[in-house]
C-alpha cells in the first residue's frame, strides 16, 4: 500500500462521518428517516450526490431536501466539528 492510500482512507472516513453529522443536523430529518433515506440511495455519498428533485422524490420535505442539496447541512456539520 502507498502512502497515498493510506492517507486516503482517513480522509474518506472523515468525510464519511461528516455526512453523517450533517444528516443528524439537517432540519426535518430524524434518526429513522435519515437511516430509511441512506437505505433508499445505497449509501451515506449517495445522498449527498443525490439532485434537489432526487431528494424530493425520495419523500424529503423541501428544507431538508434543500438543506442537503445546497450543502447547508455538511456546512453545519463543518462548523459543529470547528468547535
Amino acid at each position: 500500500m502507498t502512502q497515498t492510500q493510506t492517507a486516503a482512507t482517513p480522509a474518506k472516513a472523515d468525510l464519511r462521518r461528516n455526512r453523517w453529522l450533517a444528516l443528524a443536523l439537517t432540519p426535518s430529518l430524524g434518526a429513522i428517516r435519515s437511516r430509511k433515506l441512506v437505505e433508499h440511495f445505497g449509501g451515506i455519498d449517495a445522498v449527498f450526490n443525490a439532485s434537489l428533485t432526487e431528494l424530493e422524490a425520495a419523500g424529503l420535505r423541501a428544507e431538508a431536501a434543500q438543506s442537503i442539496a445546497l450543502g447547508k447541512s455538511f456546512e453545519a456539520a463543518e462548523e459543529e466539528l470547528m468547535r
